[in-house]
């Protein structure tokens, strides 16, 4: 069984931030939905997100919406660490709780905040994939999302990137198998 991991700036790095009504917001959901699909047809059962606000989210969210159709794929929550989601919003924390109820495993990667969680995170997922699917700007790419794009292309890892701001689609080395 293959796997697909995620990854993706948080919403502040966007120029439409968290309004997700925008139109490149939609149009960012409906490549990630695409891409998807695409990589259950090459064989993908099991998609693993970071439990971060923004993409990660709006991927799991898309899993879960297409596992009405697909009924034998899997969603994986790793989580950096307990509590990573203490600062957010109520209502962030229900829709978080709302996407956890649906994975069919929840891995917690340690007890506590360190500064290194979320590379352990970024590292676990693209370690334990088969490729990834990144919601990336190259011209951001001293974030956890660019080093994240940086291990799976130093690890010959299948990469899609969709660029959030002009929306155009890299494939990397995307053959499966």
């Amino acid at each position: 069984m293959y796997t697909c991991s995620f990854t993706g700036h948080r919403p502040e790095y966007f120029e439409f931030r968290y309004n997700e009504d925008d139109t490149r917001c939609a149009a960012v959901k409906v490549a990630l939905r695409r891409w998807i699909r695409s990589a259950c047809d090459m064989g993908c059962r099991r998609f693993m997100t970071g439990c971060a606000l923004g993409v990660d989210m709006w991927a799991a969210e898309a899993v879960i919406e297409i596992s009405r159709d697909i009924k034998d794929i899997e969603l994986v929550a790793v989580i950096p660490f307990k509590g990573h989601d203490s600062k957010w919003s109520d209502e962030q924390k229900i829709r978080y709780e709302r996407m956890l109820s649906c994975c069919g495993k929840v891995l917690t990667l340690t007890d506590r905040y360190s500064k290194g969680a979320f590379y352990a995170r970024d590292r676990y997922m693209v370690d334990n994939a088969d490729m990834l699917i990144a919601v990336y700007n190259r011209e951001k790419g001293h974030s956890g999302t660019g080093y994240t794009v940086r291990y799976a292309i130093g690890n010959d890892k299948p990469i899609i990137i969709i660029d959030p701001e002009t929306l155009e689609e890299t494939k990397i080395n995307i053959e499966l198998g």
